[in-house]
């Protein structure tokens, strides 16, 4: 739906264009299809790699919008980085009890350090 609405405004700035008018990019910010200018889009996203490169990460993360510093903060919470081997899996397999929605016996699951999961319910073993 968002990509058409997005098809929907890009067709619309095209047929508004007159040779003035600056050249911009169909964006989507805060939910709302929105019209930016291309050239200031390519301005700040070098001003975002030269403070990356310069180890400027506060001043980085301030140059870009606010849904990617939501993102960041999501993928922050949901990812933990293991450093220590003794936090990791062991090497063999560790088996989890999963309980069906579909059926009433509980199944194991195998979680390996590859994280290999079955792909569908019935390809999950019956626990005895």
């Amino acid at each position: 739906m968002l990509a058409t609405l997005q098809g929907v405004e890009a067709v619309n700035a095209v047929l508004e264009a007159t040779p003035e008018s600056e050249t911009c990019f169909i964006a989507i910010t805060e939910n709302q299809i929105v019209r930016k200018p291309l050239m200031q889009a390519v301005l700040d996203t070098k001003a975002v790699a030269k403070a990356v490169d310069e180890k400027d990460f506060d001043k980085a993360m301030s140059l870009r919008d606010t849904e990617f510093a939501d993102q960041y903060r999501s993928f922050a919470l949901t990812t933990h980085v293991q450093t220590d081997d003794s936090q990791m899996l062991p090497p063999e397999e560790v088996r989890y009890p999963f309980p069906s929605p579909l059926e009433r016996n509980t199944r194991l699951i195998t979680v390996t350090r590859e994280w290999t999961l079955p792909l569908s319910m019935s390809e999950l073993p019956l626990v005895a």
